[in-house]
């Protein structure tokens, strides 16, 4: 909608969920569409932590499948930005504390990654346009590319943007981390 992300990176959850609603609502029939799921109410989130420390116990297990069954069934059971706000972003905020400190090991923190990473993609194809859906006379969907500069492979804030922008109805491309700017 003509935001950059340096200037939404600040905003509130709430403002951004006033914003989503300003682009679904503006610019005529079909403009800011999402996804059914998209505006289904947001299932309650007060067992997060429990969520949380489901998710912990099997990175501390090494068990990669057990940690993405719990997010991938948290990530259809809330909304987008829910899911991203209180499941997804505290995750990972933890694996970076407790990788820096010392108490999971590398492997743990790329299994936790790798398996958000899994998550987000299955959130990205769910959520991807399908042109032959789309109502011809409806204006063309704003699309959207993130990635991440290159020399950076930590991708996640890349797709969890590209998650929020799908969810918001943009036709979202990802081709990857670490792109290479134009030469």
């Amino acid at each position: 909608a003509g935001h950059s992300i340096s200037a939404l990176a600040g905003v509130s959850s709430d403002d951004l969920r006033r914003l989503r609603a300003s682009v679904r609502g503006g610019g005529g029939e079909g403009a800011g569409e999402a996804s059914p799921a998209a505006d289904a109410p947001s299932a309650s989130s007060s067992d997060a932590p429990h969520v949380l420390r489901t998710c912990f116990r099997a990175v501390r297990a090494h068990d990669s499948e057990a940690v993405y069954r719990v997010l991938q069934r948290e990530a259809f059971r809330l909304t987008t930005l829910s899911f991203l706000e209180e499941i997804a972003t505290p995750f990972m905020a933890r694996v970076g504390d407790e990788w820096a400190g010392g108490h999971l090991s590398e492997a743990q923190e790329r299994l936790a990654s790798g398996a958000l990473r899994r998550v987000l993609g299955v959130v990205l194809q769910y959520l991807r346009i399908d042109e032959r859906d789309r109502d011809p006379s409806a204006p063309a969907p704003l699309r959207v590319m993130t990635t991440t500069l290159a020399g950076e492979r930590h991708e996640l804030g890349a797709l969890m943007a590209a998650a929020v922008a799908a969810d918001l109805g943009c036709d979202v491309s990802y081709p990857g981390a670490d792109l290479p700017g134009p030469a």
